[in-house]
């Protein structure tokens, strides 16, 4: 794939492909940094931008997690919890995120079945939790379950982020010392390297009393931000 720039682009458009029969797409792995659009092409194709905005009343424009919002609904990755409300405070399932990542993707859906004895497989979160299962981005418990409707923890979310960037092929060699968090040592050993990459890579930062919070659940608002900086990240 190509990476390409377009200029002039205006907070909060999207970058959409028209196919050859008239029917757009919108470009998932794509960011908008300095007014300039940057994503990644597959071959060549006739792209435009459109205008987006969200319907939500309950995200001021002014919020820290406004743009992220813009950026994982307007690409269709997350969707409202009703057609006008996003509810940014809501925590973040493991269900939920797999499901994200595999919106991200693109990826076809998948054939195999479910290997997770709590994961119906007509289930909504179904498809992604198989596809991320198939490519080692996520693991079940020790019993075997998967824990769709469990809350996910902001390093759970950056372990997962971690393996999906090996995935991507995209480099994931850089570390932080975490000595700058006041409670660097609550960090699992087991997420202890992709907690390190994701502060190191941008993705994650502290909140504002100087602490990492690993074991503390992820809201929605937090996963659309750590999702626009990982994406920011793949196309550096």
């Amino acid at each position: 794939p190509q990476l390409v720039t377009i200029p002039n682009v205006n907070q909060g458009q999207l970058v959409v492909i028209v196919h050859a029969d008239g029917q757009k797409e919108i470009v998932k792995k794509s960011i908008l940094e300095d007014g300039r659009a940057k994503f990644l092409l597959e071959q060549n194709a006739t792209v435009m931008v459109e205008d987006y905005s969200n319907p939500f009343i309950d995200v001021n424009s002014s919020t820290w997690y406004a743009s992220a919002v813009d950026f994982a609904a307007g690409r269709g990755l997350f969707a409202g919890v009703s057609q006008n409300t996003f509810a940014p405070d809501l925590p973040l399932t493991r269900g939920m995120l797999t499901t994200v990542l595999f919106r991200l993707e693109g990826a076809r859906p998948q054939m195999a079945q479910s290997r997770f004895p709590d994961v119906a497989d007509g289930a909504w979160y179904a498809q992604g939790i198989i596809w991320a299962a198939e490519n080692d981005i996520v693991g079940g418990y020790t019993d075997g379950r998967f824990g769709p409707n469990d809350k996910i923890t902001r390093e759970q979310l950056a372990v997962m982020l971690f393996r999906y960037a090996q995935l991507l092929n995209i480099s994931t060699g850089g570390r932080d010392d975490l000595t700058g968090f006041a409670d660097s040592a609550s960090v699992s050993p087991w997420a202890r390297d992709a907690v390190s990459w994701a502060v190191d890579s941008g993705i994650i930062s502290g909140l504002p009393n100087g602490t990492l919070a690993p074991t503390d659940t992820a809201t929605r608002a937090e996963a659309a931000v750590m999702l626009q900086n990982f994406v920011k990240n793949i196309l550096k």
